[in-house]
């Protein structure tokens, strides 16, 4: 699970494993921006690698404070893009970053990108139409969370033209058919 829950999840098992340390101790959870706090662009930000680095490194390995606790500090990267996958979007950054070692690799679990809160509820519409718009494959994005009977706006349009914008308009003619 991604976001809230797999931050909490990750805080917990921290909360554990610092526990076990000589003694507790308490760590952040980190939210990053990804567009212009770690890449511009198609260009990596300066020390951006290297903030990834960090944050997917042991404690231990950061600070003596730390010594012996082999969890990293819960982290997500989120961005208000979409488009994509956000196993898509880790490797893309994967790249740009110049992370090739796996134990510094993102993931999809780092990921929260705009549309990512909308797999939370895939399991509601199991069955239901619904309508998915914006930029990049998002019927494929809304079949991999789960939406089983999503359509673009130009579907509905063909199957629906009289309740269409485009048809309102006098656009109709305009309209691919299913």
């Amino acid at each position: 699970m991604i976001g809230k829950v797999s931050l909490r999840r990750m805080a917990s098992t921290l909360a554990a494993q610092c526990s076990m340390a000589s003694k507790p101790v308490n760590v952040p959870g980190i939210a990053l921006d990804i567009d212009g706090v770690l890449r511009k662009g198609n260009f990596a930000i300066a020390r951006g690698a290297q903030v990834i680095r960090t944050l997917k490194s042991p404690l231990s390995a950061i600070s003596p404070k730390f010594a012996g606790v082999k969890a990293s500090l819960p982290f997500m990267l989120m961005s208000n893009g979409g488009g994509y996958l956000e196993g898509y979007k880790a490797d893309e950054l994967n790249k740009i970053l110049g992370l090739r070692k796996p134990e510094e690799m993102l993931t999809a679990n780092d990921m929260i990108l705009c549309h990512t809160p909308i797999r939370e509820v895939a399991k509601e519409y199991t069955g239901k139409y619904v309508i998915v718009a914006g930029l990049g494959d998002m019927l494929g994005i809304a079949t991999d969370y789960g939406f089983d009977k999503a359509i673009t706006l130009d579907e509905y349009s063909a199957l629906f033209p009289y309740l269409s914008r485009l048809s309102i308009l006098g656009y109709a003619h305009i309209l691919s058919p299913v």
